[in-house]
């Protein structure tokens, strides 16, 4: 039997900002302005490194661009489908653990690249762009892996005998976490256990700390590496199970959110100091009741966390986002924005 998951955009979305400064409110979030609008572009995801902000382009235009943090001018354009060196399949973008570093995260062809950013600012042909690799590790992922500061790899995967695993040159090394048993004992099968399971990693800037925030409910798990060994710090335990609807079709079977659905966590991120990370906690029924906004599908929530797992304030911006990355010196945080037309913006918040 295969089982899909098919989670809309309009319920998976949350956001994220920043700071050591006054918290924002729902009644007084951060302004935002628009800095890229292109018609024809469908961002999957952002990563800010130094003044160039890397959008990863879904679709026919696959790629992976940079823009001009401050003005939203494109500067360079790299990557292309493939399995050859700076070729791609399933992109995640990220900062990286070096400084002036991007990681690209690519769960199809197993592995993580990292590229100099200072390399990529010469604006190599892209037949030579792979030269600005400074570091490739294989990874055993289909949804997302990290590279750790030991240079082990954290992959998030779930399997029925567990939901993250560590890796080291493509072999597994071990489990860290498991699949709740309250999750297990609510699907039954192994298939739709695994598949109502997804989620997202972020880490610290030097790879020794990482966090793990599923989408589909509100857990989220915080590690940090000691010593020779990876141990968890907190878990943030859950209050709502991921809520699906089982549809068979024959041979096949698709998860589809049901109305107790709520979304979770979404796009973590992190800073010089901490986590960010778009939290939803809504309903298909709570957005259908919330006006005055273009788009309530996503969220204008933004969580901050510590290193080791302590929750430090919400804050809020204007719009409602999907996918969002904040300066490392959380003195800007950008967003991609999805209006009622279904034109997409990359926008920017100037924080206090």
């Amino acid at each position: 039997m295969v089982v899909r998951l098919l989670i809309p955009l309009t319920i998976l979305m949350s956001v994220i900002i920043t700071s050591k400064l006054k918290a924002q409110t729902k009644d007084a979030p951060f302004k935002t302005e628009i800095l890229v609008q292109d018609s024809l572009a469908f961002f999957g995801d952002l990563a800010i490194v130094d003044d160039w902000l890397f959008a990863q382009l879904e679709g026919q235009e696959f790629g992976i661009r940079a823009y001009n943090a401050k003005t939203g001018d494109l500067e360079y354009e790299f990557g292309k489908r493939g399995r050859g060196p700076a070729e791609y399949g399933s992109v995640i973008i990220q900062k990286g653990i070096f400084e002036h570093s991007l990681e690209v995260a690519d769960a199809s062809n197993d592995k993580n690249d990292v590229y100099d950013v200072n390399c990529l600012k010469k604006k190599p042909p892209i037949s030579k762009v792979h030269n600005c690799i400074i570091e490739s590790e294989k990874t055993i992922s289909r949804r997302h892996a990290l590279i750790l500061r030991n240079n082990q790899i954290v992959n998030h995967g779930p399997t029925p005998e567990g939901l993250l695993s560590l890796s080291d040159g493509g072999e597994f090394i071990r489990y860290l976490d498991t699949i709740p048993a309250d999750v297990a004992n609510k699907y039954k099968k192994p298939i739709r256990v695994t598949m109502s399971m997804s989620g997202r990693l972020a880490k610290s800037p030097d790879g020794s700390k990482f966090a793990y925030f599923a989408d589909t409910f509100d857990r989220a798990l915080f590690y940090g590496i000691v010593g020779d060994s990876v141990v968890q710090l907190h878990e943030q335990k859950h209050t709502y199970l991921p809520d699906f609807d089982v549809i068979d079709y024959g041979a096949s079977s698709v998860l589809m959110p049901s109305l107790k659905f709520k979304g979770g966590f979404y796009s973590p991120t992190s800073s010089s100091k901490r986590y960010f990370v778009l939290y939803s906690g809504r309903t298909a029924e709570d957005v259908e009741l919330q006006e005055g906004a273009e788009w309530r599908g996503f969220s204008n929530r933004i969580i901050a966390y510590d290193w080791d797992g302590t929750e430090q304030g919400d804050f809020y911006i204007d719009k409602d986002v999907f996918i969002i990355d904040v300066s490392e010196d959380e003195k800007e945080f950008y967003a991609i924005h999805v209006n009622r037309k279904l034109e997409q913006f990359i926008i920017k918040a100037t924080l206090n």
